[in-house]
């Protein structure tokens, strides 16, 4: 073969072997073989099952709480002299693992809280959400101001475990 049209097979290193077969297939685009299309997908969250037990406050049970209260469906965090306070569940995350909470929020009359190590700071009512990789095994709503009063009332929060996205199925 004189080198100048078709293929080519170039020794280069230390190969030890023979070669007993090859095959050569044309690929081009004017074929009617189907492909997948990658476009116009619709993706969402990948999220494991609830970790947070009671995370409504029908009770106070389950949640270990300082400087703050359950009753009437809400968790209450509130605190005149900028102390430490917050309501944890212990052993439901797992170190180094991603996270997507959603808290809803009824009030914050002075201060803010955080979830867990988030960075989100929560300083207004409404359903707030995001992502954090866990530092700590517990789920924690802590106030997030130190050095002054707070006062936030809770409704609920839910926090799953995020594992990243996956294609909704017939998007």
């Amino acid at each position: 073969w004189d080198g100048t049209s078709g293929s080519i097979i170039r020794y280069q290193g230390n190969f030890i072997g023979s070669i007993t077969n090859i095959s050569i297939i044309e690929i081009t685009d004017d074929t009617n073989l189907p492909r997948i299309s990658y476009e116009n997908f619709s993706y969402q969250d990948a999220l494991g099952s609830e970790l947070v037990t009671n995370g409504d406050f029908a009770t106070d049970s389950d949640w270990d709480l300082i400087q703050s209260s359950i009753s009437n469906d809400k968790l209450t965090i509130s605190t005149l002299d900028g102390s430490y306070s917050s309501a944890r569940q212990f052993n439901a995350l797992v170190i180094g693992k991603t996270y997507l909470f959603t808290i809803d929020v009824e009030s914050v009359s002075n201060g803010s809280i955080a979830v867990g190590n988030s960075n989100l700071n929560i300083t207004s009512s409404g359903i707030h959400t995001g992502y954090y990789v866990s530092n700590s095994t517990a789920v924690e709503i802590k106030r997030n101001t130190f050095g002054s009063a707070t006062n936030v009332i809770v409704n609920s929060i839910s926090v799953k475990e995020y594992s990243g996205q996956e294609v909704v199925p017939d998007s």
